[in-house]
């Protein structure tokens, strides 16, 4: 305080650093606390309140982009942000904003087992039904001068059942196809 009246009798600095017995650097800063410049830079374009009707329609629809925010902002508000502002503005309230899983729908039963985490959490997750897959084994011979047949084969393949195809379908195959003098390998 007493830094500010001294400046304001009208010395200049050398003289107010000798008699206060402290560096320039003290005195510049005392000075310059109360910084009363206008701040640099264009203008927020948005309010503390419109930030927060922001984060709270972010969080209230995690699947909203920011370009949705934006047209929703625009045609309830009245207000126009760029998309970038707008995801600042929710990372900023937001550090652990979640980009939503592809995940099995999880049962209610098995849903109370798992932890009470942000990623089981139904809201967070992007609704897939999983199926069950399948198999289809199949048995097929091809040679330059053709195709041969395909076979499915439905059960566990036992040597019985190798021999059967070799005998039935492969042989006259061969036999059709290539002529004398052929090697199955």
């Amino acid at each position: 305080m007493a830094f500010i009246r001294g400046r304001q009798m009208g010395p200049d600095m050398p003289t107010l650093v000798k008699q206060f017995k402290t560096s320039k650097s003290v005195i510049w800063a005392t000075l310059n606390i109360p910084n009363r410049s206008k701040a640099t830079g264009r203008p927020l374009k948005t309010s503390s309140g419109d930030d927060r009707i922001i984060v709270r329609m972010s969080k209230k629809n995690r699947r909203l982009t920011n370009t949705d925010i934006n047209s929703e902002l625009k045609d309830q508000y009245g207000v126009q942000d760029s998309f970038l502002n707008i995801s600042q503005k929710i990372s900023v309230d937001m550090a652990s904003r979640r980009r939503q899983v592809n995940k099995p729908m999880i049962p209610e039963k098995s849903r109370s087992a798992r932890l009470s985490d942000k990623r089981n959490d139904p809201k967070y997750q992007v609704p897939t039904v999983k199926h069950g897959g399948g198999n289809a084994m199949m048995w097929g011979c091809f040679h330059a001068n053709g195709v041969g047949s395909l076979i499915r084969i439905t059960e566990t393949m036992e040597s019985y059942m190798y021999k059967d195809i070799l005998e039935k379908e492969m042989l006259p195959f061969g036999r059709s196809r290539m002529g004398r003098g052929w090697l199955f390998q």
